[in-house]
C-alpha cells in the first residue's frame, strides 16, 4: 500500500491526529514556558510553566509530569505534580499518588486517597453548564 494512503478509499489517509481526533501529548523530555490554548485534549508528560486554556477539553498530567500553570479546562485528571490554579467547567480527578498545590473551582472534584492536595476547593455545580 503507498505511503499517506487509507487502504479502503485510496483516498490519502488523515494525519493521525486527525483521525485519533482527540489528543496532543507533550513529550517527558519537552520542557514549556509560556501560554497554551487548543481545541483539542492535552496530556503532558514533561514539565510546564505557564497558562493552559483548553476551555472545551480535557487535560491530562501525566504520572511523572511537573506543572506550574494557571489552568482553565473542561475536565482535569491529575496523576503528577501541580502547583498553581484550576478552573474546571466538569471534573478534577487527583489519583492516588499526585501532588497539587493550589487553589481549584470546578463542578466537580474527585482527591482519590493517597493523594496530596493543599489549596482551597470551590465546588461550583453551575459551571458545568447543565
Amino acid at each position: 500500500m503507498p505511503i499517506g494512503k487509507d487502504s479502503k478509499a485510496g483516498s490519502p489517509a488523515a494525519p493521525a491526529s486527525l483521525r485519533q481526533g482527540e489528543e496532543s501529548v507533550l513529550g517527558s523530555s519537552l520542557l514549556f514556558d509560556g501560554e497554551i490554548t487548543g481545541s483539542q485534549n492535552l496530556v503532558i508528560e514533561g514539565k510546564v510553566q505557564g497558562k493552559i486554556t483548553l476551555s472545551q477539553h480535557s487535560l491530562t498530567i501525566a504520572r511523572d509530569a511537573q506543572v506550574n500553570a494557571e489552568i482553565r479546562v473542561q475536565n482535569l485528571t491529575l496523576q503528577g505534580s501541580l502547583e498553581g490554579t484550576v478552573q474546571a467547567s466538569g471534573k478534577v480527578t487527583i489519583d492516588p499518588r499526585a501532588r497539587m498545590s493550589g487553589d481549584i473551582t470546578a463542578a466537580r472534584i474527585s482527591i482519590r486517597e493517597g493523594a496530596f492536595f493543599m489549596g482551597n476547593l470551590k465546588i461550583k455545580p453551575g459551571l458545568s453548564g447543565g
